[in-house]
């Protein structure tokens, strides 16, 4: 009889029970912010262009501004693409079957984590760039996408906190944290 205990409490020790699926407030919430990620988006896409104009007009301008204002339209449009790239991610979820969300949401959470590091990444690429931009209306526009990428920032955060409970958890010998 002890052969058949041993087997069962290591099992019982080791196995995790699936993750529940997200509340029907927490799914509200995550719809809200995947309007607001699309709203974003077409923010950012307003402003990349706003800065291709800019470089357009700064060929004959002062020294290396046209560089700066070329690698700050980079910055900008891969913060763009990542806010893209996450809201189609989340755009469907309504559509994968109930047994597959928490898998999902486990995998969408390392993307958000990166997303979230990327563009605190590309915030402090913006302040660098544009101590030497010299043109107080491309500074303006700056802070307008900063603004932009600090509030995807907010909502990758928020994100996290309502599917965490959803996720699908390593059992302890494989967690890395």
């Amino acid at each position: 009889m002890m052969r058949w205990i041993w087997p069962l409490v290591v099992l019982l020790l080791v196995a995790e029970a699936p993750a529940a699926a997200p509340t029907d407030a927490a799914l509200e919430r995550m719809k809200t912010i995947s309007g607001r990620l699309y709203m974003n988006d077409r923010d950012l896409a307003s402003l990349y262009q706003d800065m291709r104009g800019y470089a357009q007009f700064s060929m004959n301008g002062p020294e290396r501004q046209l560089d700066y204002i070329q690698k700050l339209s980079l910055v900008i449009d891969r913060a763009r693409t990542q806010s893209y790239f996450l809201w189609r991610m989340l755009s469907v979820f309504d559509y994968l079957a109930e047994a597959r969300q928490s898998d999902f949401l486990t995998l969408y959470e390392a993307e958000l984590q990166n997303a979230r590091d990327d563009c605190r990444m590309s915030i402090r690429l913006i302040d660098l760039y544009a101590a030497f931009i010299e043109r107080e209306e491309i500074r303006k526009t700056l802070q307008d996408v900063v603004g932009v990428i600090e509030a995807n920032v907010y909502m990758y955060e928020e994100l996290v906190e309502l599917i965490e409970p959803s996720m699908n958890r390593a059992p302890y010998p494989r967690r890395i944290q």
